[in-house]
């Protein structure tokens, strides 16, 4: 382990660091508590031995304001050669982990030192544990907001989304596009061609929003169904239109293999784009993107429709 010994007295420190350099470990020496202070911040020791009677920064005062300075545990051990039962009750209190008697007997400081690497050890283990945990549950939890089938976001992952990327919008007074997105006529895809091949378009649809759509901040998810959502963070209306229209023509040419070769399928398209405020839901935006989904498909649908932009407004 380094060692940091906090001792004002020259034999202590020199008796201290013989027996711990014996034991091979690292040593590191302060002849005051405020220069004690100052090298745990330099050097992070694995453990600490101070003195309690100090002149200039007494044990106690010390241990304070190393604790008070670090969030990581260390463990501290005191020095000191009282055995009263209070003022081993004030050493643990000022936060110290373990307490050894003057004079110091090797075999003593040994086993102290023994029990507070037991201690490190099983601190590091739940660490480990803890972030595997963490890691684990954020993999869970990535996978509960996946939509099984197509591999995007489903509506659990893009409420998530949305929400995050709407307050970013609010604070940053931005624009925020979304793209609300139909495959046309998908219920005679499947009844021709089987639910399979219905399952494979949807697959492949998703994959080519997702190789079209490739900001990190970006997001596609499936709506239900054969709807798709594309949420395009800082994109005013006008590059939102034209994300769509490139989405349509991209969609237009993907090939679905069926039993009777390759089919293809369209898509109609409604975009809105807005600047939150306070006043405004989530649920406003998307109603405008539905509104202009169903406007392309009653204009014949394989279209893109734009809602209104009116920043600062509720959109109608």
């Amino acid at each position: 382990m380094k060692i940091l010994v906090i001792d004002d007295a020259i034999e202590q420190r020199a008796l201290l660091e013989l027996c711990l350099r014996r034991d091979g470990h690292e040593v590191l020496s302060a002849a005051s508590g405020r220069q004690g202070v100052a090298m745990f911040a330099q050097h992070d020791p694995d453990l600490v031995l101070v003195d309690v009677l100090m002149p200039d920064l007494d044990g106690h005062a010390a241990v304070r304001e190393i604790r008070s300075s670090c969030d990581a545990w260390v463990p501290i051990v005191f020095v000191s050669g009282s055995e009263d039962p209070d003022d081993i009750a004030k050493a643990f209190d000022a936060g110290g982990d373990g307490y050894l008697p003057k004079p110091i007997r090797p075999d003593v400081l040994q086993a102290n030192i023994r029990s507070m690497q037991r201690l490190v050890a099983m601190r590091r283990q739940l660490i480990e544990r803890s972030e595997q945990l963490s890691t684990a549950v954020e993999a869970v939890t990535r996978l509960s907001e996946l939509d099984e089938l197509t591999g995007v976001f489903n509506r659990r992952g893009l409420d998530r989304k949305l929400g995050e990327e709407w307050g970013r919008a609010l604070r940053t007074g931005n624009p925020l596009s979304i793209i609300l997105l139909d495959v046309d006529h998908f219920k005679q895809f499947n009844d021709e061609h089987g639910h399979l091949a219905g399952d494979q378009c949807l697959r492949n649809i998703s994959d080519c929003l997702r190789m079209h759509v490739r900001r990190p901040a970006d997001a596609v998810a499936r709506f239900g169904g054969e709807e798709f959502c594309v949420v395009l963070p800082e994109t005013s209306a006008e590059g939102g239109w034209t994300i769509a229209e490139l989405l349509r023509t991209e969609i237009s040419k993907v090939q679905t293999a069926t039993r009777d070769g390759a089919a293809f399928v369209t898509a109609s398209l409604g975009v809105a784009s807005v600047v939150p405020t306070e006043t405004m839901q989530i649920t406003d935006a998307l109603a405008s993107a539905d509104l202009a989904l169903y406007q392309a498909k009653a204009d014949g649908r394989n279209a893109v429709r734009c809602a209104p932009a009116q920043p600062g407004t509720k959109l109608q």
